[in-house]
């Protein structure tokens, strides 16, 4: 079989098993991006409104007004959300995100919610919790008041954000839909690092090729879901960990550049190697820096970010240095290479809209880019491996068959009887064992060539082949020179006389020497029980010791014959 049937065996029965659910959750991505704004998940209308205006009281104590979302630098906030015109709704609350450190929120003097944090380090002060506050109804002075104290003596970056009022069951359902596209992009991404984690375990031998990139690149994706999932208002309402979810923020932000640069470097030149390899000691430098700041109290990870980005644009730089003057025999990986630094470029984007403009759907529609994108790349990659990986497992199984295979006849050889003896006993399985050799072999190779002997035992071998295709239960080897060996897998009752009587003299009518020789071989034969204590090679030795009498017996004919000819 050439390669390229094997190949197209592969697409045809086996690739789609691993490939199907990479393209599966890419095209559910694309579909749920297309019909977000159709999706319904409630019974009933959602009627719900986005405050975003504010009034601020600054250090002079003069209200303004804010629009959210957006950033003041100071150490203690207080501002007012004004909710009058939202009063005749029942079961009236409000949801948004506010600092983990200590904040209320009253309503005519009454305390609606508190987040208690008196907590002196840093990394128990940072990040953010979602909230959904219910109203009371008996209120006078349509006005929520909120203040934030940061405990440590210092000024602090407080975002305030949009607050979403209405009915509670609804702005529980507007925040989870307005989640929702985010959500189920990271679910992608991480259900792929799932299914290549599985791959990987039970198929090593297949991610031996090229050092696991697609794995790497599952790595990847899953780091940028985690970091999505930590941002997510409806993530942070249902796991209350703000502190942790924080900390997952930015741990997954630092280590960013590694499992793409790690999938790089194998696709690149070597020369370039120990640039990356430097790049890996910079960004692990600059995780355990971070960490050991944050840990210390000395500052967080949110006011770091400017050494975060310069270490991804660093990476990403190196990335596109090295796939430029790499050798020209590596062009063609080029695209699938640019389309991995693209998500990355795509998820750098996210985090800058992120945490500078506040483009609430362009970060969104951005993330979702990100996960479409790996999503391609993962399964391109698989695909790619999969088939490569086959065709070498298809090259081995041929050097295999050629081993076992004898090279003049097409029959099984000597290493292959070997095996097939030790199965038989090992499965015990009984059947009839034939030995045979050509007659008159030696004497044609002496006066014709061997060339005319090997027509001689080509002419036998192909017999034995058409034997074995008609019959299932008969297996044929040659042994060596002259010498075969069949098993009969029958019952002792079977006529193997008769096969060898017709076996003879389909030889002697097909054969293309009657001119030189009259072609014919000897046989001895014995039946294996397999449940018998007889050891098989004994029984073996005993069709051998058989087919040398018949041998001698011919032996004595062909003389006597000829003896007669000349007289």
């Amino acid at each position: 079989m050439n390669k390229t049937k094997a190949k197209n065996t592969i697409k045809d029965n086996e690739l789609w098993l691993i490939v199907l659910p990479y393209i599966l959750f890419t095209v559910i991505v694309f579909l749920v991006l297309f019909l977000y704004e159709d999706i319904d998940f409630s019974h009933n209308n959602i009627n719900v409104s986005e405050i975003s205006s504010v009034e601020i009281i600054n250090d002079d104590e003069i209200a303004e007004e804010l629009i959210a979302p957006s950033k003041v630098l100071m150490n203690s906030i207080e501002y007012t959300i004004d909710i009058k015109k939202y009063q005749n709704i029942d079961h009236l609350a409000i949801a948004g995100t506010i600092p983990s450190y200590n904040t209320k929120m009253y309503i005519d003097d009454k305390l609606i919610y508190e987040n208690a944090n008196d907590s002196n380090h840093i990394i128990f002060l940072s990040g953010y919790k979602s909230i959904l506050v219910n109203i009371p109804e008996d209120i006078t002075n349509p006005k929520i008041i909120v203040k934030s104290n940061f405990p440590l003596n210092r000024h602090k970056k407080y975002k305030i954000n949009t607050f979403i009022i209405g009915e509670r069951s609804d702005v529980l359902v507007y925040k989870i839909k307005d989640d929702f596209i985010i959500l189920f992009a990271s679910i992608v991404l991480i259900i792929n690092f799932i299914f290549s984690f599985i791959i990987v375990v039970n198929n090593k031998d297949f991610f031996k090729i090229e050092h696991y990139s697609v794995f790497r690149l599952s790595i990847f994706g899953y780091v940028i879901a985690v970091y999505f999932l930590s941002k997510l208002w409806t993530v942070l309402y249902f796991i209350n960990a703000s502190e942790f979810m924080y900390f997952v923020e930015f741990i997954t932000l630092l280590l960013l550049p590694t499992p793409v640069c790690k999938y790089i470097q194998y696709k690149v030149d070597n020369r370039f190697h120990k640039y990356f390899n430097a790049m890996y000691v910079c960004t692990y430098l600059n995780v355990s820096v971070q960490i050991l700041l944050t840990i210390f109290n000395i500052i967080e990870f949110r006011d770091m970010l400017y050494f975060t980005y310069s270490v991804i644009t660093t990476s990403m730089a190196l990335i596109f240095v090295s796939i430029i003057l790499s050798d020209k025999n590596r062009m063609k990986m080029h695209r699938t290479i640019f389309i991995s630094i693209l998500s990355m470029v795509v998820f750098s984007m996210v985090v800058l809209f992120y945490y500078v403009f506040f483009n609430i759907l362009l970060i969104k529609s951005l993330g979702v880019l990100s996960a479409v994108i790996l999503s391609i790349l993962e399964y391109r990659e698989l695909y790619n491996k999969y088939v490569f990986y086959k065709e070498q497992e298809h090259e081995k199984d041929v050097y295999k068959a050629l081993s076992y295979t004898d090279s003049l006849t097409g029959l099984s050889n000597r290493k292959a009887n070997k095996l097939f003896i030790k199965n038989i006993f090992t499965n015990r399985i009984s059947g009839w064992i034939l030995s045979i050799d050509i007659n008159d072999l030696k004497y044609v190779n002496d006066n014709y060539g061997h060339l005319k002997g090997d027509e001689l035992i080509i002419d036998f071998s192909n017999l034995l082949n058409d034997l074995q295709d008609n019959n299932p239960n008969i297996r044929t080897f040659r042994i060596g020179g002259d010498e075969f060996f069949v098993f009969v897998k029958e019952s002792r009752a079977y006529d193997i006389e008769n096969l060898v009587y017709e076996l003879k003299k389909a030889y002697l009518e097909s054969n293309t020497l009657v001119d030189i020789v009259e072609p014919s071989f000897s046989a001895g034969y014995y039946y294996y029980d397999a449940y018998d204590p007889t050891d098989i090679m004994e029984i073996y030795n005993k069709a051998d010791r058989m087919m040398y009498e018949d041998k001698v017996a011919y032996k004595k004919a062909f003389r006597l014959k000829h003896r007669s000819k000349e007289e």
